[in-house]
């Protein structure tokens, strides 16, 4: 991806493959996915690599939240302000390398995209 960051929209891009990513160019205007925000207890998950699922029962009018951490992954990444869920497993700062927190495995095993749960079994195997 690096060289194509001026042109995609920041916090849009979904790494699908080393390299390849799918995000939105810069000026795309406003869609659903501008309203999900982030939580260390998400109530989305990753079902595969383009399509978000719900982890809990969500209410009309509940925040939709997903954990950053399922779909990024990019080194240089720090979310702008530190996360207010305030919940128990809060991490208060949400970096594009969360998803290899080992205190994550398990959601990241059940909820991220397919390439992080590649990345993520590669990296216990000792291959990553």
């Amino acid at each position: 991806m690096e060289g194509f960051e001026a042109s995609i929209e920041p916090g849009t891009a979904v790494t699908l493959a080393d390299g390849v990513a799918l995000a939105e160019p810069v000026g795309a205007g406003r869609d659903a996915s501008d309203y999900i925000n982030h939580s260390c207890s998400p109530n989305l998950g990753m079902l595969d690599a383009l399509t978000v699922r719900t982890l809990v029962d969500v209410g009309a009018g509940d925040e939709l939240t997903c954990d950053y951490a399922y779909w990024l992954v990019r080194d240089d990444y720090e979310m702008k302000s530190d996360c207010q869920c305030f919940g128990s497993a809060c991490r208060r700062r949400i970096t594009g390398r969360d998803w290899m927190l080992p205190a994550l495995a398990d959601a990241m095993m059940r909820n991220a995209s397919p390439y992080i749960r590649r990345r993520l079994d590669a990296m216990l195997k000792g291959k990553d």
